[in-house]
């Protein structure tokens, strides 16, 4: 548990904070702020690999990575990809984060002015189930995916509530939200002024 942590000013070539395979990290009220991370592929402040990540009232800025600035998730042990219906999306991530299965979850974090390299502005999501709400996404740049790259070919499933999106940017496509394979599923999102 990391609880009122604050990280700031530091240039690194390793991922800040890493959590693996059979592990929780929660983190709360936490600062992350001008941090700059070279040559790592994956993740910049937060690598999660197959492990169960929560972050709430927490505020991350002014982050520089490759993929996912702030924080890369991914699950290497996911079943193959099933389509469930979109009424249905919101109700399977709850059902699947209390099964306890590799989750990502966010709740009441401000994303502010981070950059990725190449994909996810503030957040990479490769195969897990993910539930982001009440976060607010501000000024956030990436090729692809200014704030959020998904990237699932399995059964997990991401759900956005009641979030903000605003002024984020992706040079190719996605400026809030870009995705392979899976649809983001949202409700009560507030979009305003992101660009491509």
């Amino acid at each position: 548990m990391l609880n009122g942590t604050r990280i700031s000013g530091i240039k690194s070539s390793k991922t800040l904070i890493r959590s693996f395979a059979g592990s929780d990290l929660y983190i709360t009220d936490a600062v992350f702020e001008d941090l700059i991370i070279k040559n790592v592929l994956k993740g910049g402040v937060i690598f999660s690999q197959n492990s169960h990540l929560q972050m709430v009232d927490s505020q991350v800025s002014n982050i520089k990575g490759t993929n996912g600035a702030c924080i890369y998730a991914e699950d290497l042990t996911s079943a193959t990809l099933t389509n469930p219906s979109a009424q249905s999306l919101i109700s399977a991530s709850r059902r699947r984060l209390a099964m306890g299965l590799t989750y990502l979850k966010l709740k009441n974090v401000f994303f502010y002015n981070n950059q990725a390299e190449k994909s996810g502005g503030v957040i990479y999501v490769n195969n897990v189930e993910s539930l982001v709400e009440g976060c607010r996404f501000i000024d956030n740049r990436a090729l692809i995916g200014g704030a959020i790259f998904l990237d699932i070919q399995t059964s997990a499933n991401m759900a956005v509530l009641d979030s903000l999106f605003s002024s984020n940017q992706a040079t190719i496509s996605g400026a809030a939200f870009a995705y392979d394979y899976k649809p983001i599923s949202t409700k009560g999102i507030v979009y305003k002024n992101n660009t491509r």
